[in-house]
């Protein structure tokens, strides 16, 4: 359990993943391209990482991860852009 969490809070505060995640959330219009933008930061991610080091090889648990850390950058920045958008319009 403490090695997932290890895990979340280095791949919540890759500089790739939150630019792009955060990039992602700013510029969506739905969720599903929140969604699409979060597997493209991922994958990214884990394609810099993995040419970085030699000897990593593709681990769908620390991909899984990376996936959820993304979400949450792109969920909070898509959904403070939504409402304020709201707010705006009414």
């Amino acid at each position: 359990m403490v090695a997932i969490v290890a895990v979340f809070v280095a791949k919540f505060m890759s500089p790739v993943l939150v630019i792009v995640a955060v990039l992602t959330g700013f510029v969506s219009r739905s969720w599903l391209q929140v969604m699409i933008g979060v597997l493209f930061a991922a994958a990214l991610h884990e394609i810099a990482l993995m040419t970085m080091q030699e000897t990593r090889s593709f681990n769908l648990m620390v991909f899984a991860i990376g996936i959820v850390a993304a979400a949450v950058w792109a969920g909070v920045i898509f959904a403070i852009r939504r409402g304020r958008r709201k707010a705006e319009l009414s």
